[in-house]
């Protein structure tokens, strides 16, 4: 809007133009939350995420130190898990 539309126009046109400024500002402010929100969310997926592979590491690095080498040839020949298959029977 121009300065000359602005001067010419009635109150109820100010009125209207207030109003939709209003509620274009308040759809704005509705994005923003809900940006900000996907945002924290997403930081929590990968602080989560993080965190999981940390415990992941930190089992298989527990799990490998106690095996024996023969267990330890065994899971590098047949997979990761062949022993606690073995131990679901």
């Amino acid at each position: 809007m121009d300065a000359q539309n602005f001067l010419t126009m009635s109150m109820d046109e100010l009125a209207n133009e207030i109003s939709e400024t209003k509620k274009k500002l308040s759809a704005l402010e509705q994005l923003m939350k809900i940006r900000q929100q996907l945002g924290e969310r997403t930081t929590r997926q990968i602080e989560a995420k993080k965190k999981a592979e940390k415990r992941a590491a930190l089992k298989n690095k527990t799990t490998s130190s106690t095996l024996s080498a023969s267990e330890t040839i065994a899971e590098s020949q047949y997979g990761q898990d062949f022993f606690s298959e073995r131990e679901e029977f």
